[in-house]
């Protein structure tokens, strides 16, 4: 009868132990965030260097590149449909550039002034998602075609 108890008492601790493992779940929201979360972090501040990336928007049915930004070694070159010429071609903006790994900030110290994003999501030779003034700006790598 004691070995009954004894076994028992062990069942019901094993029980009791696993409980608040078992008990606690996440769902497919809570893994998506974790997941977000770590796409955002850089593993350097280094990461844009020798990269170029290209957002592309339609006009009457049309794809055209509205922006094009190729960061190498702390200097960064941009055209930007935000930034045009008398005849509507964008200008070459030139400067430099520091990433925030912390906070996930990428600014752009241009010939036209000082821009800050915040980059909402990174995957390196994927995706650069910017966010600046209530706009987001989704870039893909740019090859040049």
């Amino acid at each position: 009868m004691k070995t009954k108890k004894f076994l028992f008492s062990i069942a019901t601790a094993t029980v009791l132990a696993g409980a608040p493992v078992t008990m606690t779940s996440c769902d497919d929201d809570d893994v998506n965030t974790v997941i977000s979360l770590l796409d955002l972090l850089f593993t350097s501040a280094d990461q844009l260097n020798g990269t170029t990336w290209a957002s592309y928007g339609v006009a009457n049915g049309e794809q055209y590149l509205s922006m094009i930004i190729a960061f190498g070694n702390g200097q960064v070159e941009m055209y930007s449909e935000d930034y045009v010429d008398s005849n509507g071609d964008a200008i070459l903006q030139s400067g430099t550039y520091t990433l925030d790994t912390q906070n996930n900030t990428l600014t752009l110290t241009l010939n036209t002034g000082t821009k800050v994003y915040t980059v909402t999501e990174f995957t390196q030779n994927s995706k650069l998602t910017l966010t600046y003034g209530g706009k987001t700006i989704t870039l893909q790598p740019y090859s040049g075609q």
